[in-house]
């Protein structure tokens, strides 16, 4: 699909027409995380892991072969490593920002550490270089 902004004031809108939002399940008052590497724009849906199942299914319903989902700071609490294992989605892929002291997760769940770019980051600051080409593609 492709999309054109509109002017909206002093700034420029991206208008979502009224059948994906409910092929996705938002409402106008949903917040979107936006993400952005200064090629690709990736808009999504901040909800909790109920609403998460909805989505994932609905991309199901629609066509999608496989459904990845990712998160900065993975909090898998309660039942969260459980639900996930009966969720459509194939992989969610995590940071380790937050310990996660599970042990053993769902082989749907992948951990990558952050351990070796905040070193990094912790040597530049601290020779006063930058850090901005770390979190370059």
């Amino acid at each position: 699909m492709v999309k054109t902004l509109v002017k909206h004031g002093n700034s420029y809108a991206l208008v979502i027409d009224k059948p994906i939002m409910e092929l996705l399940g938002v409402k106008p008052d949903t917040p979107f995380d936006i993400l952005t590497d200064g090629q690709s724009l990736v808009l999504t849906p901040v909800r909790n892991r109920a609403r998460e199942r909805k989505f994932a299914k609905a991309l199901q319903r629609n066509g999608a072969r496989d459904i990845y989902a990712c998160c900065t700071h993975g909090v898998l609490s309660g039942k969260a490593v459980e639900e996930m294992e009966k969720s459509p989605i194939k992989k969610l892929v995590i940071s380790d920002t937050i310990n996660q002291l599970h042990g053993d997760f769902s082989n749907k769940i992948e951990v990558l550490s952050v351990a070796q770019l905040f070193g990094e980051a912790i040597i530049r600051t601290d020779k006063e270089e930058s850090i901005s080409s770390l979190f370059e593609y």
